[in-house]
Formats: C-alpha cells, structure tokens, sequence
C-alpha cells in the first residue's frame, strides 16, 4: 500500500443517571488513525563500483512508499553535497584514490528513508 489512509471513528452516547429516563448530557469523541507505507529507498550505480581516477559516476535513488513529494540530501562520506537535491547525484571527477560512501536522506515531510552505497576510485 502506498500512499496515507485513514481510520476515522465518531461516536456520541447519552448519559443516563441512575432511576431517570431522561439523558442528563452526551459524551463523544473522534478517533482518528494515520497509517503510511514505510519511506524506502535504494540506490543505483549508473556503472561500476570502482572507477578510475578522473572519472565520473552517478547514483540514482528510487522511492517507494511515503506521500510524494520528496526531498533529496547527498551525502558523500558525510559531507553534505549541496548542489545535489534530487534523485540522483553525480560525484567525481578529481575525487582522489580510495574508498567512499554516498549516502541519501529522503523525507516526505513525515517519515524520512535512507540508504548508501560504497565505491572505490582507483589509480
């Protein structure tokens, strides 16, 4: 199920007062029920895992569950990439040789989802 739904339940009742017919007041409530899908993310490499120095490479993140719209923040071994807020985020070049983390918060606005992929640049 994706999406919201909701539950809603009203209710009144009389009060009686014990040896009377006639109610002496009303009591009520509403209860309501929020229920959403689980926020989901994943993530795609757009090529390998482990590229050459120089060389670009895109990750790409898909959503499932939660309301849209969503909102995007990349992060590459924690630093935040700020000219990167949508689904996808291209790192490189000029990255030296090693190992990385990307990583990517998405938020509805009220669950968040996250996920992250490692990489490696390589001589």
């Amino acid at each position: 199920m994706t999406g919201r739904s909701i539950l809603l339940i009203v209710f009144t009742t009389a009060i009686l007062a014990t040896g009377c017919r006639d109610p002496v007041g009303s009591a009520g409530a509403v209860i309501s029920l929020d229920s959403r899908s689980p926020l989901v993310v994943e993530l795609t490499l757009d090529g390998e895992a482990a590229v050459p120095s120089g060389a670009e490479l895109t990750v790409s993140a898909e959503v499932t569950g939660g309301s849209p719209p969503y909102t995007y923040a990349w992060y590459l071994n924690g630093a935040a990439l700020t000219a990167h807020d949508g689904p996808s985020a291209t790192v490189g070049p000029g990255l030296p040789e090693g190992g990385y983390r990307l990583s990517v918060v998405v938020s509805d606005g009220a669950a968040l989802g996250s996920a992250d992929i490692v990489f490696e640049v390589l001589p």
